[in-house]
């Protein structure tokens, strides 16, 4: 996957043109820079002992895009990694600074999509083959995404787009000399359906003698 896919161009110019306000460092283990203007930068820096390991996390957060740094027990960059949404359904994962697709870092790149939906520019120095320390490192930084509201919700609380056609008694239904019944028109997936019940068959299908139940799109020819 190409570089420029991921958009890395518009983390150059977000950086070069956003307006970061002057703020203090303080003693304690974590900082906050927001500013709120129009094309500002959200900024976390967190510092936590996990098991006996110190991880610094950097959150950057872009309109489209997140960098993330995690530094375990130093300030060293480490690799340098992208990664980006695609279709259909997967994330490409690109090695812009060292390491390779396949090194720690690429793997929490790709499930940092997964879970925000957003481009991922990550940079890591977790030692290789160190499967403990990524668990626990990746497991920190996605609770303080999930914190500052940057994941995706797990659930959607959409109403489901159904409908039902009840039948009280098959037998009277046989007897019934109506030709059809239709349920009222609903909406899923962007079109409008019904559901249309022949209690003796669609004749046009050749199927008399049976009970038929078709979904019918609306505005489409009848079945």
């Amino acid at each position: 996957m190409a570089r420029s896919d991921l958009d890395l161009g518009a983390l150059n110019d977000a950086f070069s043109s956003a307006q970061i306000s002057k703020h203090e460092e303080p003693t304690g283990p974590s900082y906050t820079n927001d500013d709120g203007d129009a094309g500002g930068l959200q900024i976390r820096c967190f510092s936590e002992v996990v098991n006996e390991t110190a991880f610094h996390l950097q959150i950057i957060r872009l309109p489209k895009q997140i960098y993330a740094w995690i530094g375990c027990n130093s300030a060293k960059i480490g690799h340098l990694y992208a990664a980006a949404p695609m279709r259909p359904n997967t994330v490409g994962v690109t090695s812009i600074l060292g390491g390779a697709s396949d090194n720690t870092g690429s793997g929490i790149a790709r499930r940092l999509v997964l879970k925000t939906g957003l481009n991922i520019i990550l940079a890591c120095n977790i030692p290789k083959n160190s499967p403990m320390l990524e668990a626990d490192a990746e497991k920190l930084l996605v609770q303080k995404l999930i914190n500052l509201g940057y994941t995706r919700p797990r659930y959607s609380y959409s109403p489901p787009t159904h409908d039902a056609l009840k039948i009280g008694s098959f037998s009277l239904l046989n007897k019934s000399s109506a030709d059809k019944y239709e349920t009222g028109e609903f909406d899923a997936g962007g079109y409008k359906w019904k559901l249309v019940l022949y209690p003796n068959g669609n004749k046009k299908k050749n199927a008399e003698g049976y009970i038929s139940v078709y979904l019918e799109m609306v505005g489409a020819e009848g079945a």
